[in-house]
Order: C-alpha cells, then sequence, then structure tokens
C-alpha cells in the first residue's frame, strides 16, 4: 500500500478521520507455500531474514511468507515469533473451528498477525465473517485455483464474489493447466470490466506448467495486470539446491531430512540475499521504464516511460545489420507461434477503431483511464507532461479522434526531444496521414497489433527474459 495512513472525511456536520489498514511490502513478491519442506526450517530462515529489513542500510527485503494451517499448527513455537510476517492459509471451516475454540494455536496467532488467506469455498462470506469478528484487525486474503475450461463459469462467479466480499484485499490465484500469463490479464481484463479492480491485490502463483522462477516472471506478471507474485519452488531450491534432483525423480524425504543439520544462521544469509537479489532484479526492469520505486506498480499494468539513457541506446541499434537480424528472428517467432486468426480479426486497426464511442461525455475520461487502460504515472518528474498533453489524453479517453495540432504540442523535454533523433514531422505529412486513416482504417491494417509471446530454441518453456 503506498496510500497515505487515513482519509479525512470534510462534511456538513464536521470532519471524520478514517485510519487505513494495510500491509507496505518491499517486493512485488511472496514467499510460500514451499512446495517441499519440513515445515519450518527454511519458512523461519525467511521470516528471519524480513524482519532483518532496514531500509537505512538499503536492506529492503520486507514481504510475506505463506504456510498452511496444519504446518503452523505443527511449528506454532518457532514460527509465531513471526505472526507479523506471516500468511497462515486456512482451509475451508477452519475459520469456524477457529472461533469455535477448536484450535487456540491458530486462535491466538490471528491475535497477532496482520493478513490470513482463506481458501475459496461457497461459504466465504460467511468464513470472512467470522475472521473478523475474532480479529477485526485482520486483511484476508483468498487463494482460487483455475481449474480449466470446464469449471469456467465457476471460476469467474468465484473470482467476483471474492472481490466484492469486504475485507478481502488480496486474490492469490493458480492459473492450473492454464499458463499463467495467459489467465493473468484475463483476471485483470474481467475485474476492470466490473468496476472492481481497485479493491484488490493480485498475486500470481503461477501454474501446472509454469512457476515464478526469477524476477523476471513477475516482472511479467506485474506488466499483464497482476501486482506481484508467489515464490515457491524457486524459494525452496535457494536455500536447498539439493532439491534439483527431487524434480528430476529421486526421493525428497533424504533431502528434506537433511536440513536439520544446516547452519540456522547460513540459511538466514542465503533467504537475505535471495530476497535482495529478487528486490535488486526487479528494480533493474523497472529501472528500463523509468520506474525508481516498486510501489509504483501497484494497480494496474504498467505505461511505459523513457529515460534519455534508454533512448540514446535504443538509437545506437538503429543500424540496417539490426533490421535484418530482428526481422528474420521475428520471422522464427511467429512460424514457431502463430497467432490466432481470431485474435488477428479482433485486434485489427479498423476494428479497434470501431469499437470507440465518439459520444462519451469528457468527464467519463478519467473513469476510462482509471478502469480500461494502462495506469498512467502522472508523477511528471520531467516537467514534459503539461496541461496541453493531459487536454488530449482525455478528449482520446472519451472516444475523440486525435487532430493534427495534437501531434505537434511542445512541452520542455530538452534532450528527450523526438527532434534530437533526427525524425521530421510536418504538418502536411500529418493531415495526409490522418487523412487517409478516417478515409479508410483498413489502410493500417498491415500493422499487427496482436504478436506472438516469444519462444525458446529446441523446446517449449516459459521465457526468462525477452
Amino acid at each position: 500500500m503506498r496510500k497515505h495512513p487515513a482519509v479525512l472525511f470534510r462534511t456538513a456536520t464536521g470532519s471524520s478521520r478514517v485510519a487505513l489498514n494495510g500491509i507496505r511490502l518491499d517486493l512485488p513478491m511472496i514467499v510460500g507455500p514451499l512446495p517441499y519442506t519440513d515445515g519450518v526450517t527454511m519458512e523461519r530462515a525467511y521470516l528471519e531474514a524480513i524482519a532483518a529489513a532496514d531500509p537505512a542500510a538499503d536492506l529492503h527485503t520486507a514481504s510475506l511468507v505463506v504456510v498452511t494451517a496444519d504446518a503452523y499448527a505443527r511449528h506454532a513455537d518457532a514460527l509465531r515469533p513471526h505472526a507479523a510476517n506471516l500468511m497462515v492459509r486456512l482451509e475451508p471451516n477452519r475459520a469456524a473451528a477457529i472461533r469455535s475454540g477448536q484450535a487456540a494455536e491458530l486462535a491466538d496467532l490471528l491475535s497477532e498477525a496482520r493478513i490470513v488467506e482463506l481458501e475459496w469455498s461457497g461459504n466465504l462470506e460467511r468464513e470472512v465473517g467470522e475472521l473478523l469478528a475474532s480479529a477485526p484487525q485482520l486483511i484476508v486474503s483468498v487463494f482460487l485455483r483455475y481449474r480449466g475450461a470446464e469449471h469456467e463459469s465457476e471460476f469467474w462467479a468465484a473470482l467476483e464474489r471474492a472481490v466484492r466480499t469486504d475485507g478481502v484485499a488480496m486474490i492469490h490465484y493458480h492459473s492450473g493447466s492454464e499458463p499463467s500469463y495467459r489467465l493473468t490479464p484475463r483476471i485483470d481484463a474481467f475485474l476492470k470490466a466490473r468496476l472492481i479492480r481497485a479493491r484488490v491485490q493480485l498475486v500470481s502463483a503461477g501454474g501446472d506448467h509454469d512457476t515464478q522462477s526469477s524476477a523476471a516472471t513477475v516482472y511479467e506478471s506485474v506488466l499483464l495486470g497482476s501486482n506481484g507474485g508467489s515464490m515457491t519452488h524457486v524459494a525452496g531450491l535457494a536455500l536447498l539446491p539439493d532439491l534439483v534432483d527431487v524434480y528430476h525423480g529421486a526421493e525428497a524425504e533424504p533431502r528434506i531430512g537433511a536440513l536439520a543439520g544446516r547452519d540456522p544462521v547460513e540459511l538466514r544469509t542465503l533467504a537475505i540475499n535471495t530476497l535482495t537479489c529478487w528486490q535488486h532484479s526487479i528494480l533493474d526492469f523497472l529501472s528500463c521504464m523509468g520506474i525508481d520505486d516498486i510501489q509504483k506498480t501497484s494497480g494496474n499494468t504498467m505505461a511505459i516511460t523513457m529515460t534519455e539513457d534508454w533512448i540514446r541506446e535504443v538509437d545506437a541499434l538503429a543500424t540496417p545489420e539490426f533490421g535484418l537480424l530482428n526481422a528474420a528472428l521475428n520471422a522464427r517467432r511467429v512460424a514457431a507461434e502463430p497467432v490466432p486468426q481470431a485474435v488477428r480479426e479482433k485486434y485489427k486497426v479498423s476494428a479497434l477503431l470501431r469499437e470507440i464511442r465518439s459520444d462519451m461525455p469528457l468527464v467519463h475520461a478519467a473513469r476510462v483511464l482509471a478502469h480500461q487502460n494502462a495506469n498512467y504515472h502522472l508523477q511528471n518528474t520531467n516537467r514534459n507532461l503539461n496541461a496541453d498533453f493531459l487536454e488530449v489524453i482525455y478528449r482520446m479517453a472519451a472516444g475523440q479522434m486525435p487532430s493534427e495540432s495534437d501531434f505537434l504540442i511542445e512541452s520542455d523535454m530538452g534532450d528527450f526531444s523526438i527532434d534530437t533523433i533526427d525524425l521530421k514531422l510536418t504538418r502536411q505529412s500529418l493531415a495526409w496521414s490522418l487523412e487517409r486513416l478516417r478515409r479508410d482504417p483498413t489502410l493500417l491494417d498491415y500493422v499487427s497489433l496482436a504478436v506472438p509471446r516469444g519462444f525458446c530454441a529446441r523446446v517449449r518453456c516459459r521465457r526468462a527474459r525477452r
């Protein structure tokens, strides 16, 4: 959460102050639940690493560790001191057991915890109510699993119910057999279409055939519409590399049993290094987009901004050799994963232009920007976004086509100016292009807005880098 800690409401009868209950993390990643674990050793290492966070020393490791209710019950003495950074996952009906006094150790934990996770059930609203009645300070996350096309309607109904339930602030979803990079934008679009996206944070747990394997895949998830990812398999491998053998078919128990002999200080150091690595890696990715703070990823799909160094580096690539190489790679990419014809038809320029509603009142433009499009970062640190630019953004968001003058607005971009890369743009050429577009939008359909996702040579796999 990067909002102010409270909201002031001013009415005819006076002012009232409402505090905002939120959790601020240093990372768009949470840890767990770990697939191979003894339930405490690696979890405690990550919890100690999170507790060591020290912004003054540039140690930004604040996150959450997910454990199951059964694992917590078995190791409550070791895990309870870290209640503030734990997110215990409760299976259906466990909340009722806690309130009835049948799970004393969990009841004690929830009195100190900040967040708890409920597995989806048809009684979600009742279970959330029971939890908040026992511990009003809690924030609730809901874990949902996508179970394939045959259960499609059930998933979307459950998602909407969970998001609309008061007290639910996060949706932690597993994509099952569907690739997570395909499900994430669908979830994002589904919630935006109902104007409820801003109610929750979305955390991707990957799927059956892909996982959050690095900061790069979390970055990709954020670009596609989530707020972060949960590190599961890779978090275990970071502290126990012998698990590689398990993923190749070896027995898990001997490797997990060896954890008891590991030095806790060494494991804690490895956990700190792992979290720090993820934090610096994600910032490296974000810096390519002119974003200097992980908190600015909160909310929606990100918009790209440019830095001067980035512009100059792109300029250096503009050679005939690069063009030929890029064309060859694109041809291989399209051949390896062709874009389905239905997708191409949907994202033709002419098809998209037909969706524009030109009769929208300008007052609705802000709603369009907030719920239907990318997250616009208007911090404007280099002062190049003036009122004239904002007027154009709002007019186009309200369905109006741009005019010639809209392309020739001046600002104080300085070295960022497009003129410094020797691109000449005249009013006459703009007028010709816009007239051609209005006359026959299909003339631009050669521009493909639908592109394949990418591939790895020899084996199909999830790319860690683009």
